[in-house]
């Protein structure tokens, strides 16, 4: 920005930070309407469901593509201007001059005041041919006696398809920088409703072909598994290695209470969780503090080693013996955090927010083992509690025991073999593959093609049109949107050799 105040930019021109970022195109329809030209449906959308739409609080603009735009052309003869001395300037002065109103404050009448008003904004093409633009041996020059006036449209600068209709017109609803997707794209949908059934004209409606509030449950259900899958997956493990039901439900029940705490702290700060954040949690981490204290509880409890206490004391001072380590090991983990917060960009808007997450999901697991995990081992670990190994655990420990007395043995043999792992696993790393997002099938396909920087406004239409059919060959596919070169409004700094596609696909059940 700083750079741009440093050239010279076009007149009354300011450069401006944009209100909204690289994801703010929440949804995307279409207008459709019997007997109704092109122009009269962009007329539609410029001039009345733009302005519905940027009512709503956390819209900030709607990008209207595609279609054509109304113009009064006037076509000027340069002999007539030379005949009656009139400069190009003058015209343009006159025909703006004459496309205004004007106050005229009011007029006392009676006990009334009237105000005053000159009505002067053009309507129609005689409004034009009769404009005056200058006055020669006391008759006035009109419009129509330097040339001809008549009906057209804006040269075009993009174009959109549809499935098998080439030329549609489209809007794009922006979503304010910081605003909340959700409560806005209810609100734009409760919108469509109210214009399709109140008050756009007869045979206009609105026509969805993209809407992110399918991506947010698409999300919100990816994220739901994701817990579901862990708790159960954690819950079957330490059942199989405790050999005890309920306290493998204590210990499991800490998922679902961290959780329950982190969710609570991000709704106070004004934070939302999401498919990065939640994703990225280790279950196996978040249950370790509260299994140390319920497994050392479990253990005081099982041998009694001092019969004259009760089950509160022989809690307390289970919890005594393990309550200094589990805290620092916590610590521990929420402090290598610490660095992600620095990041900026990209990585900081992803790292940030999932540090933030897991470190408060560990800090409600540390308060869940110090508080609520003792309690509730008061209440159901009573009676006569047996301490011993299941059979998976006998197994490992026999397998174990063998394997530690052969390399206690053999010192320097196993140095070597971890020597030659660490080497080969070190070698096998160029190899990894990662991702730097989670996976997500959001159900769309988007497909940018470029073509040659020279290439007409026509032919890059007949060739999008061909790739918008060759999509739509596939079964798979629902509906392909095509848009060609840019808006009118300039928000999107391409042209004629840039074409995108929106590829809607069928659920993958389906395919």
């Amino acid at each position: 920005l700083n750079r741009l105040q440093m050239i010279s930019l076009p007149q009354n021109l300011q450069p401006t930070i944009s209100p909204w970022s690289a994801i703010a195109e929440i949804y995307r329809y279409e207008l459709i309407g019997e007997k109704k030209t092109l122009t009269d449906l962009k007329t539609v959308q410029d001039w009345q469901i733009r302005r519905e739409f940027k009512r709503i609080p956390g819209i900030i603009d709607v990008s209207t593509f595609g279609g054509t735009t109304k113009e009064y052309h006037v076509e000027l003869d340069p002999g007539q201007l030379i005949s009656y001395d009139i400069t190009l300037d003058q015209v343009m002065d006159a025909l703006a001059k004459n496309n205004t109103d004007v106050g005229g404050n009011y007029l006392t009448q009676g006990g009334q005041n009237f105000n005053i008003r000159g009505m002067g904004l053009i309507k129609n093409l005689d409004d034009i041919t009769t404009a005056v633009v200058a006055e020669k041996a006391g008759t006035p020059v009109l419009v129509r006696n330097l040339g001809e006036t008549s009906m057209g449209y804006r040269v075009r600068l993009g174009k959109v398809g549809i499935d098998d209709r080439d030329d549609v017109v489209e809007g794009v609803v922006l979503l304010q920088r910081g605003a909340k997707a959700l409560p806005v794209l209810e609100q734009v949908q409760r919108k469509v409703d109210e214009l399709n059934s109140q008050k756009l004209p007869q045979g206009v409606a609105i026509k969805t072909f993209y809407d992110r509030t399918v991506l947010i449950h698409t999300t919100i259900e990816t994220v739901v598994d994701i817990l579901i899958a862990g708790i159960l997956l954690v819950s079957i493990i330490l059942y199989v290695f405790l050999g005890h039901f309920r306290t493998a439900m204590i210990v499991a029940l800490t998922v679902p209470v961290a959780l329950l705490f982190t969710f609570c702290l991000l709704v106070a700060r004004g934070d939302s969780a999401n498919l990065i954040s939640l994703g990225a949690i280790d279950f196996g981490i978040i249950v370790d503090s509260t299994l140390i204290m319920v497994e050392s509880i479990f253990s005081h409890l099982a041998h009694k080693r001092n019969p004259g206490l009760t089950v509160p004391m022989h809690i307390t001072r289970a919890a005594r013996e393990v309550g200094r380590p589990i805290f620092f090991a916590t610590a521990i983990i929420i402090v290598a955090f610490v660095p992600l917060f620095t990041m900026t960009g990209v990585p900081g808007k992803i790292f940030a927010p999932m540090s933030l997450t897991y470190g408060l999901a560990l800090t409600g697991a540390l308060l869940m083992a110090f508080t609520l995990a003792p309690a509730l081992c008061s209440f159901l670990l009573t009676g006569p509690i047996q301490e011993r190994d299941t059979k998976i655990v006998a197994a490992i420990k026999r397998r174990y025991l063998a394997v530690l007395e052969w390399a206690l043995d053999r010192p320097r043999v196993v140095i070597g073999l971890a020597i030659g792992v660490l080497v080969f696993t070190l070698g096998l790393v160029p190899l990894i593959g990662g991702e730097f997002m989670p996976a997500l099938e959001e159900g769309n396909i988007w497909v940018r093609t470029t073509m040659p920087v020279d290439i007409s406004f026509e032919e890059a239409s007949r060739l999008v049109t061909q790739v918008r059919g060759i999509f739509k060959q596939f079964p798979e596919v629902v509906s392909v949107a095509s848009q060609l070169g840019r808006p009118d409004d300039g928000t999107d700094p391409t042209s004629f050799f840039n074409a995108e596609f929106l590829v809607n696909l069928k659920k993958k059940s389906e395919w």
